[in-house]
């Protein structure tokens, strides 16, 4: 618990304690006028080698519990001893047991219920005290022997009784284990019920409350490194504006849906406010990819439509949006995918050259001085070692042909020891994967003749129709809508030539002058589909060479989710919405839609009713 990964969990779930405070406790209180001094908190000395509040707790996180207790006095009194020298581990239990007998009475009058029993309130406090006592105790060597005397009771209020409070109690038995897998929503998403949350047609207030506390958990969760509780809070609010229906999802509508939209402090937040999206990308990233269990990442870009030339990284290129040459930015894109689930992981905006030269423009969109362009199978790379710095590597990386046809894309993969499907087109060269490279015999005068393939290579197209289409197998890979989806596939061991990879195959010779001439070997897989006259696609593959042809043709066809994840992201979430034109803007606007994104994933692979089994009920 005393490690640096255990220290951001205790302070990621403090911030869920505060920010679930600040969003739904405080607002309900029953007004109470403030008790006088209550009983001491602890009653042993020094003997016991205690370490007082003084020492530990300011400049804490866990100070803000402190602030959390001070607003339900009803449940917490003021020690009267000095202030600052009773024992902190018993100061920090004595926040806790107020915080959650606060919170029990408060969801109760919230929901319409009749006061909680003060049975049900001891044993929330209790429970509060115990667990978040023995973090503390433990994050910070301060061992209290009256922990010993803490048990918790049982049975404890469950999230389908008391949603908050349940939380907070499931949280805390373990909270290390819960910040690396949140635990499962067991609600019903009602986001796109009704237009407002609190009036969903339908739905009671009970249950509404429930979704509500179910994206303040991973509001607090994801937004825990922006340090300002105000920009978690409009973190919060626009996230829901993205996921209300409505169709458009600039700031202003938003702001205009939403019962506590603002639409100059959203402006403010996305568009000039400092907060850093890449740790909530990181986090984002790391919370997704257990849960969505990819069975490859994708590699892609993204075309946004724009007039004018002052958005950021904007100019006249390839849009796919469009399907032409047009005004656009351009985006670079990693996600994780399965065939059930998919989530973006991170990020990468295309600059095009004129941009890297332009200083004027660059001054206005606020692009970094160190950010020039790149091209984007480069900004690809980059993505991709940027997250395996979080922990995070691919099992197989599959990319359309836009990649695959890059030779250098295809070698840094493989210097970075990841497995790829990747799409190429029909023109690519290759030698069949039995050809030898032969040197002519050397007369002894000039330099010495170079192993080379005497033969030329041919274009993937010929090798394959040259194989007859008695020589594809037919191949199911996965139930579509309309029923299994099926095609006929052939794959052949090849080496794929030019130039280019033979300079890369030379270069990977790590310097051996004597170099053999062979170029590696791959898997070429071909499609060629029921009706078709020729092959339509083709795909190049360095997994090994036994490797099933059905696994192949499913690796190769599962980019079928990202497209699923773009419609959703554009049309559902307004990821081309965005009306700013900085750099800071772009990129946190595409934070809070990869947030919204994963935050409805969530919600589609929780489970969709309580049973003995369901993971949503450890």
């Amino acid at each position: 618990m005393s490690s640096a990964a255990g220290a951001l969990t205790i302070h990621q779930l403090l911030g869920r304690i505060m920010y679930f405070h600040v969003l739904f406790i405080e607002p309900a209180h029953r007004p109470s006028p403030p008790p006088g001094p209550g009983p001491a908190c602890c009653n042993h000395g020094a003997s016991f080698g205690r370490r007082t509040a003084d020492e530990l707790l300011p400049d804490s996180a866990w100070s803000g519990l402190a602030e959390v207790a001070t607003t339900v006095p009803a449940h917490h009194q003021r020690c009267p001893k000095v202030a600052g020298s009773c024992c902190a581990t018993c100061c920090v239990s004595a926040t806790a047991a107020a915080v959650a007998a606060g919170w029990a009475e408060t969801e109760c009058r919230g929901y319409g219920w009749a006061d909680p029993a003060e049975t049900l309130l001891r044993t929330c406090g209790r429970a509060a005290a115990a667990r978040l006592g023995r973090v503390f105790a433990a994050q910070h060597a301060a061992p209290c022997p009256a922990l010993d005397q803490l048990t918790v009771p049982e049975p404890l209020p469950g999230v389908e009784e008391l949603p908050l409070t349940g939380e907070l109690l499931v949280l805390w038995a373990n909270p290390i284990a819960t910040a690396r897998q949140p635990v499962a929503s067991r609600t019903p998403l009602c986001l796109s019920r009704g237009p407002v949350w609190g009036h969903v047609e339908g739905v009671d207030a009970h249950e509404v409350n429930r979704a509500r506390a179910k994206l303040a958990l991973f509001v607090a969760d994801v937004f825990a490194s922006v340090p300002r509780k105000d920009q978690r809070a409009k973190s919060d609010c626009y996230l829901r504006g993205l996921m209300l229906d409505g169709r458009r999802k600039s700031i202003q509508p938003m702001a205009e849906r939403l019962p506590d939209g603002n639409e100059q402090n959203l402006q403010q937040f996305v568009n000039q406010s400092t907060w850093d999206p890449v740790p909530v990308r990181r986090r984002i990233a790391q919370r997704m990819v257990p849960q969505v269990g990819p069975d490859a990442w994708a590699v892609d870009d993204v075309s946004f439509p724009k007039d004018g030339k002052m958005s950021v990284a904007v100019a006249h290129q390839y849009c796919g949006a469009l399907g032409k040459q047009a005004n656009c930015q351009v985006a670079v894109s990693v996600h994780a995918v399965s065939d059930t689930a998919s989530c973006p992981l991170q990020w990468r905006l295309f600059v095009p050259q004129e941009w890297a030269q332009d200083p004027v423009r660059r001054r206005k969109t606020g692009i970094p001085d160190e950010i020039g362009h790149r091209e984007k199978w480069r900004l690809a790379l980059d993505t991709i070692d940027e997250l395996a710095g979080w922990g995070l590597v691919p099992p197989v990386l599959v990319a359309d042909a836009g990649y695959g046809q890059n030779a250098d894309f295809r070698d840094g993969l493989e210097r970075r020891s990841i497995g790829y499907v990747v799409a190429i087109r029909s023109d690519v060269s290759i030698h069949p994967h039995d050809a030898v490279p032969t040197a002519p015999l050397w007369s002894g005068n000039g330099r010495k003749p170079q192993p080379r393939y005497r033969d030329k290579p041919s274009p993937v197209a010929a090798l394959a129709a040259g194989h007859g289409r008695q020589a594809f197998t037919e191949v199911t890979w996965r139930e579509g809508s309309r029923g299994p989806m099926r095609s006929h596939f052939l794959a052949l061991r090849v080496r794929p030539a030019g130039v280019k990879s033979r300079r890369l195959a030379q270069a990977a010779a790590t310097g051996d002058t004597s170099w053999d001439g062979v170029l590696p070997e791959v898997t070429l897989l071909v499609e060629w589909p029921e009706g078709a006259e020729t092959p339509t696609d083709y795909w190049l593959s360095n997994l090994p060479a036994g490797t099933p042809i059905a696994e192949l043709v499913r690796l190769a066809k599962i980019r079928w989710r990202i497209e699923h994840d773009y419609r959703e992201l554009k049309h559902g979430l307004g990821l081309d919405h965005f009306e700013g034109r900085s750099w800071r803007g772009w990129h946190h606007h595409v934070t809070l839609v990869t947030a919204a994104h994963a935050f409805l994933t969530e919600q589609r692979l929780a489970p969709k009713a309580d049973t003995a089994d369901s993971p949503s009920t450890r």
